[in-house]
């Protein structure tokens, strides 16, 4: 179970390289039937892929089911499991089938919507989430700006209120300032 979870924490959703692990179980160990009866029960939830989609889920389900209740099964069942033994083993399976369900519809959901947003400039807000996110920026008060505009045949001040943040005691204007 050890190594399911690394080939998990190698192989990620949006890898870009191929991945490819061998897991060696010894014939007659209780690995064996474990195997044999979450690929069984794996195999009649997701019987509608192919081959190798379902080589791909197997893993990932896999990785999700937790070690520490797998071995407890297993060492529990001595060398021939029992129909409660597949059972728990099953049990495991779709909660683990149904884990990786539900982080598949959120990473769906957020490459969605990471694919729907404008692919124009950063907004100054933006930068502002990204300070505070990544360089523990903290909001500071508000700044106006006057700038001066041709309206009208005249020549008129405009006020423009710009949040600032504070990086490293440091005050910082969020927005265009025109190098001021």
């Amino acid at each position: 179970m050890e190594l399911e979870q690394r080939v998990g924490r190698i192989h990620r959703f949006g890898s870009r390289q191929t991945i490819i692990v061998e897991t060696l179980v010894a014939n007659g160990s209780r690995e064996v039937d474990m195997y044999r009866i979450a690929r069984e029960r794996l195999g009649l939830i997701a019987s509608q892929l192919d081959p190798e989609q379902f080589e791909t889920l197997f893993g990932r389900v896999m990785s999700l089911v937790p070690p520490a209740e797998l071995e407890e099964i297993v060492g529990n069942a001595g060398v021939n499991p029992s129909q409660t033994t597949s059972d728990q083993i099953g049990q495991l399976v779709s909660e683990g089938y149904k884990n990786w369900q539900k982080f598949d519809e959120a990473y769906r959901s957020n490459a969605e919507n990471i694919r729907s947003l404008s692919r124009g400039e950063a907004r100054w807000s933006d930068l502002g989430v990204f300070l505070d996110r990544f360089c523990s920026a903290r909001p500071g008060p508000d700044s106006v700006v006057t700038s001066f505009r041709f309206q009208d045949d005249e020549i008129t001040a405009v006020d423009e209120t710009l949040p600032t943040v504070v990086v490293d005691q440091t005050l910082y204007a969020c927005g265009d300032t025109g190098g001021y």
